[in-house]
């Protein structure tokens, strides 16, 4: 006759069911916080390797990778590392600096050293820097274009204004864009401009390909690619909604756009739609996307949303992971493996941690069909055509003061919510079995 007390067998086959059919937590807490009341962000920087972070609050704050506050030094708002983090280039107002991060500091010396600075005639508008510090660039309000050399010397630049300008990774292509104008320079100043039709609204964002060959860049709910050797128009797709933020991998393959419903679509290097990530399903109001980056490869992809999410996706647009602050989140960058992202909001820098064993390495090409997981994520063949009518964005804001200094660091470890809930629900189920007795 049945007692009643479940053998150890039937207890084991109970918890691995339940294992098996309880879905894996996504949510996670941030590696370490960093908190400066007072103090608006205007960007955030990354070095390849992880390394090193460069945040803009005022002053620039650099940070290791564990979230030590290694130097806090006048003045930055907007600010790029080059991809070894050796070399740094902000801006603050109508201030353009150059630094230089120092690895091993001798005595108390700041491991962020400035090399020089220049003030441009009106507020610093975009900034950039190649990938072995020779060539720095900027533009500033509607009082033209500026091209440096790594200690300072102006060696170019014209009264052109440009929303926004980019040196390639070798310097040798620059190239600036605003309303109906696209510009390719000389290291002198001498500036190529694109046919007619290339460039439509003033862009809000532009990325190069390492190479120099190719710009993209948004216009209002469009995402345009441009052959750079002779300016003419690759392509232009519409995004599922006006383009908010903007990513691109190294080579071109990958070209991720933020939208302002929160979505997150990623485009192939032909302009073909490979998959859209909604992070607001509810199409509730001031959810859209800030900010986007992509690895390298294209493995990994992270957001940041004004309603507070920041999170992470793989190549086929599933979610990693995700996290839920109370924040409006503005800024977002990652390690070039897509282990370290680091996302800023108004006062606070927030920094994640992901195993490279915990991102799985997909290639996606094509028009390849993927599951959808529990956010929607829709994989298109083509382009999508469920479009709403295109807006025109709102302006970036704009640091107005110089923030006092004031700062909080907190550590903390990953959530143990994720654990815990599968383990209650096992406990449970065995209490309820174990009652059979």
């Amino acid at each position: 006759m049945y007692s009643g007390k479940p053998s150890p067998l039937t207890v084991f086959f109970i918890l691995v069911f339940l294992l098996a059919v309880i879905p894996p937590a996504h949510a996670v807490e941030p590696a370490w916080t960093y908190s400066s009341p007072g103090n608006e962000i205007g960007g955030v920087t990354v070095s390849s390797d992880g390394s090193a972070i460069a945040v803009g609050g005022g002053k620039i704050w650099l940070f290791s990778n564990k979230g030590t506050l290694l130097a806090k030094e006048p003045f930055g708002d907007q600010v790029v590392f080059t991809p070894d983090g050796s070399s740094l280039v902000a801006s603050y107002s109508s201030i353009l600096y150059q630094f230089k991060r120092i690895t091993s500091p001798k005595g108390s010396a700041s491991p962020l050293q400035k090399i020089w600075e220049t003030s441009l005639p009106t507020a610093v508008r975009s900034i950039d820097i190649s990938d072995n510090g020779k060539t720095i660039v900027a533009s500033a309000q509607g009082a033209g274009t500026y091209f440096y050399t790594s200690t300072g010397e102006k060696i170019g630049g014209n009264k052109s204004y440009n929303a926004i300008i980019r040196v390639s990774s070798t310097g040798g292509w620059i190239v600036g864009v605003s309303r109906g104008v696209m510009c390719l320079y000389s290291r002198t100043g001498d500036c190529s401009e694109s046919e007619e039709g290339v460039v439509g609204v003033e862009p809000d964002f532009m990325e190069l390909t390492s190479s120099g060959s190719i710009a993209v860049f948004n216009d209002d709910q469009r995402v345009r690619s441009v052959f750079l050797n002779n300016e003419t128009l690759r392509w232009t797709r519409r995004a599922t909604a006006d383009v908010t933020s903007l990513a691109m991998t190294p080579s071109g393959s990958g070209i991720l756009a933020g939208t302002e419903n929160g979505n997150v679509d990623l485009f192939d290097e032909y302009g073909n739609l490979s998959w859209s990530y909604a992070s607001n399903p509810g199409n509730k109001p001031g959810a859209g996307i800030t900010c986007v980056a992509l690895s390298n490869e294209g493995t990994v992809a992270a957001a940041g949303s004004y309603d507070g999410k920041i999170f992470a996706l793989n190549s086929k647009g599933e979610e990693i992971w995700t996290n839920q602050t109370k924040d409006h989140i503005h800024h977002i960058a990652m390690s070039a493996d897509g282990t370290l992202i680091v996302a800023t909001g108004e006062e606070t820098v927030y920094a994640f941690s992901t195993s490279k064993q915990s991102i799985p390495l997909v290639r996606t090409t094509g028009n390849s069909l993927t599951p959808a997981p529990s956010h929607s994520v829709t994989t298109v063949p083509g382009n999508s055509s469920a479009q709403k009518p295109e807006t025109r964005k709102t302006t970036p804001r704009a640091i107005t003061a110089v923030p006092t200094e004031y700062s909080v660091i907190r550590t903390s470890t990953q959530s143990p919510l994720p654990g815990i809930i599968p383990l209650g629900a096992i406990l449970v189920a065995l209490l309820m079995v174990m009652r059979r007795r």
